[in-house]
């Protein structure tokens, strides 16, 4: 059935749980209407998503929108907001309330993926902190989200992410909403505009926009 190459769809999805939730939602209407198709779904680092769109070895991927970048032939749909939090060790002194005294945050450390994944991520974060009041004392760049999380969950300092960040280790990393953020992040899908097959297509219209969030990303 699914032999031939115009009844697969490749679909390569940013290795997070936000994103795969995010893309497991996305798909079920396209899986109700064509059920013939096999959706080919690989989940890659950040910039090999870009590089495998860019070079046609995907049809289209799932990631955040920070960092993603703006490319001649590749349109993007928001497909979710994601709210935003400051992460850091439930042992930390700083986290024994339910509310946190963000300017004392001016002696942490704020700890970031590696700028080389997500440049925008960084200045949003940096940014995020000078609205809140303050200015952490170092950053330092985490080769992997792993190390990321580990960093956080150590006490090594904070971080300005999302919800996945206390996926493994909910009862060792706190995490507090930021209700006025630098920049908002999403999730989205994106294609390229030219040489996308009529399945292609169709994957794309069968996919709800979030409503009102598209100018937001121009």
């Amino acid at each position: 059935m699914y032999d031939m190459k115009d009844n697969i769809l490749r679909i390569g999805c940013l290795d997070s749980t936000e994103v795969i939730n995010a893309l497991k939602k996305a798909v079920k209407r396209f899986e109700h209407s064509y059920p013939d198709t096999l959706l080919k779904i690989e989940l890659l680092n950040f910039n090999d998503l870009r590089e495998a769109l860019v070079c046609g070895k995907l049809d289209c991927i799932v990631t955040y929108s920070l960092g993603f970048g703006e490319y001649w032939n590749i349109a993007t749909k928001p497909l979710k907001k994601l709210e935003t939090y400051l992460g850091i060790s439930a042992k930390n002194p700083l986290a024994a309330g339910s509310k946190i005294q963000v300017k004392e945050l001016k002696n942490e450390t704020l700890y970031l993926l590696s700028v080389a994944e997500m440049k925008d991520a960084e200045v949003r974060a940096i940014e995020t902190c000078r609205r809140m009041g303050f200015i952490p004392k170092d950053i330092k760049y985490m080769p992997s989200f792993f190390a990321w999380e580990m960093a956080i969950k150590n006490g090594r300092g904070f971080s300005i992410c999302g919800k996945n960040m206390s996926d493994r280790f909910s009862s060792d990393i706190k995490l507090y909403p930021i209700k006025n953020p630098y920049q908002d992040q999403y999730v989205i899908l994106a294609w390229r505009q030219n040489g996308s097959t009529a399945l292609v297509n169709d994957f794309i219209q069968s996919i709800s926009e979030v409503k009102g969030l598209a100018q937001n990303l121009a």
